[in-house]
């Protein structure tokens, strides 16, 4: 359906979030937080959701906090931004929550660790440089869109 809300292809609630800039689907994250402390985007940020990307993408800084709670390591073979677990440890990862208008939108790492062809688990964060005037700037692609 184009405008309106197909009831059969959902489960759960809708949150309707507004807005920051009208360029995008660009709105304002709270924070991003595991273990109840945030890892990224602190004081706030912009982000912009993203169907036509996969990933979880962010600043280097942020992404590599998140990488470091999830014990992620550099992947030895193409792509070389790529980072790994253990597949072995991924129930014990913890949740990423994205604090959005004062509602917390977790991923459990089922959703944000992609099994690879090669049998490894990949990261499904991506650290790139994009700055904005507005600061740090996110994309949340498939992954968070799919939860």
């Amino acid at each position: 359906l184009f405008g309106a809300i197909n009831d059969t292809c959902f489960t759960g609630n809708l949150t309707w979030i507004p807005l920051s800039a009208r360029t995008y689907w660009q709105i304002k994250v709270d924070s991003i937080t595991m273990h109840g402390r945030p890892v990224a985007c602190p004081s706030g940020c912009q982000a912009i959701v993203d169907t036509g990307t996969s990933l979880l993408a962010g600043p280097g800084p942020g992404v590599g906090n998140i990488h470091d709670e999830m014990g992620a390591t550099r992947a030895r073979l193409f792509p070389p931004r790529q980072q790994t677990v253990s597949c072995g440890f991924i129930h014990l990862l913890p949740d990423v929550v994205f604090v959005i208008g004062g509602t917390r939108f977790p991923l459990p790492p089922q959703a944000y660790v992609r099994k690879q062809e090669d049998g490894s688990c990949a990261s499904g964060f991506e650290a790139y440089a994009l700055q904005t005037a507005a600061g740090e700037l996110w994309i949340l692609g498939d992954i968070f869109l799919r939860r």
